[in-house]
């Protein structure tokens, strides 16, 4: 591009690429707050759906019902935060729901993992 193009087309190429860029960067880490894995299992989550993969088999199955931007597993469950209700739910592998939690003190929750004994950490500003 250096050698052949003009200063105008150097500069709407490289303004194209940075918003590749952009974009991709973005879709990185969207991906990396809506993935969980427990090693039998990856979770992938979003605002539409869910889908959990079987590792074993690499079969998968479509959650409608589980709507989450960030997701944890522990024990077969899935523990999703939801940013723009502000709660944490937890749902079977079958997306039945198994409980739910709102308070006042979480607001916009984004990350969400679990301890050994299934203690549940939130991050919300």
């Amino acid at each position: 591009m250096i050698q052949y193009a003009t200063e105008l087309q150097m500069y709407v190429g490289l303004r194209d690429i940075e918003k590749t860029t952009s974009e991709a960067a973005k879709y990185i880490e969207d991906l990396k707050s809506g993935v969980a894995s427990d090693g039998q299992i990856l979770a992938i989550s979003s605002m539409e759906k869910s889908t959990i993969v079987n590792l074993n088999d690499m079969s998968h199955k479509i959650l409608a019902e589980v709507k989450a931007n960030s997701v944890a597993l522990f024990k077969g469950n899935i523990y999703g935060t939801i940013f723009w209700e502000n709660k944490v739910c937890c749902y079977k592998s079958t997306a039945e729901t198994l409980w739910t939690f709102k308070h006042d003190d979480i607001v916009y929750p984004q990350g969400i993992t679990l301890d050994k004994t299934g203690f549940v950490y939130i991050v919300s500003e």
